[in-house]
């Protein structure tokens, strides 16, 4: 059967989207819940428990640990039993354990459930990877992609004010603050299981409220998905996995995936302190964590929804816009850039102005949450095939590596030297600018062109001008053809990769 139109596709994937996206944001937002909260909890279960900084960040990076271990198994195990049985077992299965954290009075104690959380979260993001890839072509990711993120930083929203009520309750029953807060927060995970069981459809098909025309015309564009998770589920799973770590841009976007993995960490478990520092006129220190008042711990928590709102609306917008113009490089590449120059130079504006630092704080937490769903759709289209299903979840795991490195790292700075806040806002910053150029040196490699348009440049000079013209006349021509790599393809001045059946632009 014919495809439907560009139109009639648009409004049947936005059905498809409120039928998936809602419930996988929530997953996300649980499972950040769950695993964060720890850094607002920090603030009176450090000194509860009598945790350095050393053994704080130790503890939250071993979550890290058992859910690398987790992520690719997950991976190959969630086409075979379907997301909505594997996330509604997940889900109860986190939500029992984050509970428990209440029960913690030892940092023996603290080390062995943020083991088992990382073991029964892992799951999660792979089996909802595996939903999209069959819900969504590979040119309409980018919004989906988004949804995942968005539950990130809605986990920072409601997560604050939340965690604020919930540690202002220290003292009420016998318990105290932090220990409300992982009671309350890990139980609604279980309710959220069953949501998921009951409501999550398990094929594109079985969406509420589609006509049987919009099936037909859903099924005959997602066919070519439909033939991928046949073979995915033919292919053994070590081939799956050497196709990935084979392909020749895997060193690259490794490197990538480990910095993010640092850059991450350190903003999830430390943003509350570093507020707390702002408002304290601290240098966050190795006495920072435990300084301060009553009065600006619960206010550091509070203001911590400010950069994650501002985080969510900025992934929405940079995906939307990422998927409209078909361009994904610089989606990434642009807010990292900007998140690395102002992470770096953070410790001279939080100097000047607390106010100053605060802004500067939410610009660079949200340009770097702007740019995962562009990098995550372009982990997708350069590993298009069956082995698709463990590329995410491989390079999520060294991404988690990385965050293992960061949350530690960061501790260790900050107690042993004098400007310990200094030097990790300095070596963030600079990383974060490395990642930049990586994924610059990527897009150039992708796109095969002249150097000025495999760096994204705006062509020069005649002879530079008429290969943008040609590149742009090659592209038209293959969507005229009826080629599926070339669906939205951009128009003149744009400069077309492709990869596999389809296409990533750059705009020149």
């Amino acid at each position: 059967m014919p495809k439907g139109s560009s139109s009639d596709l648009d409004a049947i994937y936005q059905k498809v989207t409120l039928a998936v996206a809602p419930l996988f944001a929530l997953t996300v937002m649980m499972s950040t819940i769950d695993r964060g909260n720890l850094s607002y909890a920090s603030i009176s279960f450090i000194p509860a428990l009598q945790l350095t900084p050393t053994a704080y960040g130790a503890g939250s990076s071993l979550f890290f640990a058992t859910y690398i271990i987790g992520l690719v198994p997950f991976g190959l195990l969630a086409p075979h039993i379907g997301a909505r049985r594997l996330l509604a077992a997940l889900l109860v299965s986190w939500g029992v354990v984050a509970t428990c954290m209440a029960a913690v009075k030892d940092a023996g104690g603290f080390f062995a459930l943020r083991l088992l959380l990382g073991a029964c979260e892992s799951g999660s993001m792979p089996a909802m990877w595996s939903h999209l890839m069959i819900f969504f072509p590979k040119s309409r990711l980018p919004k989906p992609f988004a949804y995942l993120f968005v539950g990130t930083a809605l986990a920072g929203v409601v997560g604050a004010p939340l965690a604020t009520g919930l540690l202002a309750l220290d003292g009420k029953g016998g318990l105290h603050g932090y220990q409300w807060l992982f009671i309350l927060e890990g139980a609604p995970a279980v309710l959220l299981g069953a949501a998921v069981f009951f409501l999550l459809p398990d094929t594109p098909s079985e969406v509420k409220g589609l006509k049987a025309s919009e099936v037909a015309a859903l099924e005959a564009d997602l066919a070519a998905e439909a033939r991928a998770q046949e073979e995915r589920l033919a292919t053994p799973a070590k081939t799956l996995i050497w196709q990935v770590v084979r392909g020749k841009y895997f060193p690259l976007l490794a490197v990538t995936s480990f910095i993010a993995g640092i850059v991450s960490a350190t903003y999830v478990y430390w943003t509350p302190l570093i507020i707390k520092g702002l408002i304290t006129n601290s240098a966050l220190s190795s006495g920072a964590a435990a300084g301060g008042t009553a009065r600006s711990s619960l206010a550091a928590v509070g203001l911590s929804t400010i950069p994650f709102a501002v985080g969510a609306a900025a992934v929405i917008l940079a995906a939307a816009h990422a998927q409209r113009r078909q361009e994904l490089f610089l989606h990434a590449a642009v807010p990292l850039a900007v998140s690395g120059v102002i992470t770096t130079l953070f410790p001279l504006m939080a100097q000047a102005s607390p106010i100053l630092g605060f802004v500067s704080l939410i610009i660079t937490l949200a340009c770097a949450l702007a740019a995962n769903p562009s990098v995550s759709s372009i982990i997708a289209l350069l590993h298009k095939g069956p082995h698709e299903v463990v590329a995410l979840p491989i390079f999520d795991g060294v991404m988690n590596l990385g965050a293992i490195v960061g949350s530690p790292l960061t501790g260790a700075i900050i107690q042993k030297t004098e400007r310990g806040f200094f030097w990790v806002t300095v070596v963030m910053g600079l990383v974060i600018c490395l990642s930049t150029c990586l994924l610059l040196v990527l897009g150039a490699w992708v796109a095969h062109g002249p150097l000025a348009e495999r760096l994204f440049l705006k062509p020069r000079g005649a002879a530079g001008r008429a290969a943008a013209a040609a590149a742009a006349e090659a592209a038209e021509a293959a969507a005229a053809g009826g080629e599926e790599g070339a669906r939205g393809a951009p128009g003149a001045g744009r400069i077309v990769i492709r990869v596999g059946d389809d296409a990533v632009g750059a705009k020149s």
